[in-house]
Order: C-alpha cells, then sequence, then structure tokens
C-alpha cells in the first residue's frame, strides 16, 4: 500500500509540473501579445517558471519528502489561483487558445516548444514504466506476503497488525550447537512485554525473522492452552540436524526473570507446557511457572 501511496504522491507532483508549464505559456503569450508589457504578468510566469524544475526534482527523488510534497502542491495551487484571476482566464479553452497564439505568432519558439515537448513525452513514457513497474511490484509483494494463518484468520500481534513472516530461501536446518550460538547473540528475549503492544506474537515473529536472516531455518508455532492460562500462545520451532525438532520460546516474563530469556519446551497436546531455560542462571530455576496444559496446537508454519 505504501508503494501505491507514494506512486499516486508522484502524479500529483507531475501534474503540478503541468499546470506550472501552463501557466509560463499563457504569461508568455500575453507578455508578447499586450502592449504596454504587464510587469506582474512577467513576475507570474517568472516564479511559475523557477517552480518547474524544482517540482521536477522533487518528482523524481528516489525518496520524497510528503511535507515538501505536500507544501509544493500548496503553494502551486495558491498561485495558479491567483495567476487565474489577474490573467482573467476564462475556461481551459481560453488557456488553449492564448497558447496556440503564441505559437503561431513565433515559428521558432514553436519548434522549441514541440522539442521540449518530445522530451516532455519521453519523460512521460518512462515515468509510466517506473509505475507500472512499481505497481507490478506492490501487487507481488502483496501476493506473496507471508501471513501466518489459523484457519482463514490473520494472526495479529499486539498492536493488532498481521504477523509477517519473512523467509530466507537460502535458510537451512541448524545443528543443536549452531541454533545455541545464535540464540546466544539474538536479542529477542530481551525485549520487553507489553500488553497490548508487544506480546508473544510478536517475540516469536521477530525470533523467527531474526533466525532466518542469519540463514536459520524457522517455523512460527501457534498454540491454544488450557487451565490455568486459557489463552493463546506463540514460539518457534527449528528442525535441528542432531537432536530433531524442538520448540523454543523466547517470550519474556511479565515482571521480575533471569536475564536470559531464551527457554526450551517439550510441545505435545495435554501435556503442561513449562518452559526450561536453555542457559541458567543462579538464583533462578531452570523450569519456568506453568502456563497451562496444551489443548491444540493450532498451526507449525515454516
Amino acid at each position: 500500500m505504501k508503494s501505491i501511496f507514494w506512486m499516486l504522491v508522484r502524479l500529483v507532483l507531475f501534474f503540478t509540473v503541468c499546470s506550472l508549464i501552463t501557466l509560463v505559456l499563457v504569461g508568455v503569450s500575453d507578455t508578447i501579445h499586450t502592449q504596454p508589457i504587464n510587469f506582474i504578468e512577467v513576475l507570474l510566469s517568472v516564479i511559475a517558471f523557477i517552480g518547474i524544475p524544482y517540482t521536477l526534482s522533487q518528482t523524481f527523488k528516489k525518496r520524497i519528502n510528503l511535507i515538501t510534497s505536500v507544501m509544493t502542491v500548496l503553494a502551486t495551487i495558491i498561485l495558479m489561483a491567483f495567476s487565474w484571476s489577474y490573467l482573467q482566464i476564462q475556461s481551459p479553452t481560453d488557456v488553449k487558445d492564448r497558447i496556440e497564439k503564441l505559437f503561431a505568432s513565433n515559428p521558432e519558439f514553436h519548434q522549441t516548444i514541440n522539442s521540449l515537448v518530445k522530451t516532455a513525452e519521453l519523460n512521460l513514457s518512462e515515468i509510466s514504466n517506473n509505475i507500472g513497474d512499481t505497481f507490478n511490484e506492490t501487487i507481488d509483494n502483496l501476493l506473496n506476503t507471508n501471513y501466518v494463518m489459523i484457519g482463514n484468520a490473520y494472526v495479529v500481534g499486539g498492536d493488532g497488525n498481521p504477523i509477517i513472516l519473512d523467509n530466507n530461501p537460502a535458510a537451512k536446518d541448524p545443528t543443536w550447537d549452531e541454533l545455541i550460538s545464535f540464540l546466544l547473540k539474538d536479542n529477542t528475549d530481551k525485549q520487553t512485554y507489553i500488553p497490548n503492544l508487544f506480546v508473544c506474537a510478536d517475540f516469536a515473529e521477530m525470533l523467527h525473522n531474526n533466525a532466518e536472516q542469519a540463514g536459520i531455518k524457522a517455523a512460527y508455532v501457534c498454540i491454544e492452552l488450557g487451565y490455568p492460562s486459557v489463552a493463546g500462545h506463540a514460539l518457534n520451532a527449528f528442525q535441528t540436524k542432531d537432536r530433531g525438532l524442538v520448540y523454543i520460546d523466547c517470550t519474556a516474563p511479565i515482571g521480575p526473570g533471569p536475564l536470559n530469556g531464551d527457554t526450551i519446551v517439550i510441545l505435545e497436546v495435554g501435556r503442561n507446557y513449562i518452559p526450561s531455560s536453555i542457559f541458567p542462571e543462579d538464583y533462578w530455576e531452570i523450569d519456568w511457572e506453568n502456563m497451562g496444559i496444551v489443548k491444540v496446537i493450532d498451526c507449525v508454519q515454516w
């Protein structure tokens, strides 16, 4: 959606450039055919002419500044409104007649404008191609976005936004030692659990994407817990080469807890969900609090 939004911003800026060019042509036409010369008309044309390259530069920037773009468009609207009134333009047909009069009165100017129009057509063609490529890329991204689904429903994080998995095609199954080494460096477990903002679903998303980025294939797991929790929960799974399928939970505890929150858990329907610290610390039990009986494993999505 962001790509489509910025594509529309570029189109608005491009039409702004077209408006400025039109104003310049009308101003030049009136200056040539009206005696004595009206310096206000000349000034309006000069301002519009200065605005053309500036607005074009905004249009073709890789990263558009939204505030600058909005201010540019507003300034152009104000300039056009004032010029439309001051130049006594009656209608779009009046604009067309004045520009045609300018071309007819000066063949050399006509040739120059034709050259500029051809250049503009080439630029417009390039813009159209870029817009088409951007649109196609946006559609591809939407179709290929890897959401986590349970049935027909999206899994969402604490802030209500869908969980999105960034899979790495080159990621591979790790050994247990490789997984341990990654977890020790990863900072997912150092995040703060914040209700309605960053919860277990977000921890599992972060660990999954960090692992994939590091070249380690990971799965996103959703489960339902019974008494005493009666809630949904999210964690991760890794298919290790030497220890088989292991389930890792890096969700930070609510309240005091060990400095390292990386845990491993035996995940079976009907079994109590009890995470155990992978990196035990003094003064903390290895086994964490029982979170409830595993009722359902909703999904294991790689």
